[in-house]
């Protein structure tokens, strides 16, 4: 379950640190294989992004921030979320899964951000 790790996002988010979080995550699940479900990875994680240990530790410890997730992926489900990558561009168009070059041009262009070749 990644509920505490996007918690920590979220609380990363709040002291400025929110991309080096993100980018730290990510490389502890993709890179080293680390469980970002465990709260002592997260600390690590925390920590060596420059966030303070008693400050993180309280924060995980308490509920904070469990309403906005849930209802970030309540919001991602109402939109047909269900697995990511997933991009909602407009709140109008939603790609989901990888997808190729032309898949985006084509969107981009049916928004209005792209002239179409055609023309």
């Amino acid at each position: 379950n990644t509920l505490n790790s996007h918690r920590l996002v979220q609380f990363a988010k709040e002291k400025g640190k929110v991309d080096e979080m993100v980018e730290k995550i990510m490389s502890y699940y993709f890179e080293q294989e680390k469980d970002i479900s465990d709260l002592k990875v997260l600390k690590a994680a925390a920590a060596e992004v420059g966030l303070d240990e008693k400050e993180t530790e309280e924060f995980l410890e308490s509920e904070k921030h469990v309403d906005t997730i849930n209802d970030q992926v309540r919001e991602a489900y109402m939109l047909g979320i269900t697995g990511v990558p997933a991009f909602v561009i407009n709140q109008k168009e939603l790609l989901s899964g990888a997808q190729e070059t032309d898949t985006w041009e084509e969107v981009l262009e049916d928004l209005g951000y792209l002239k179409s070749s055609d023309s």
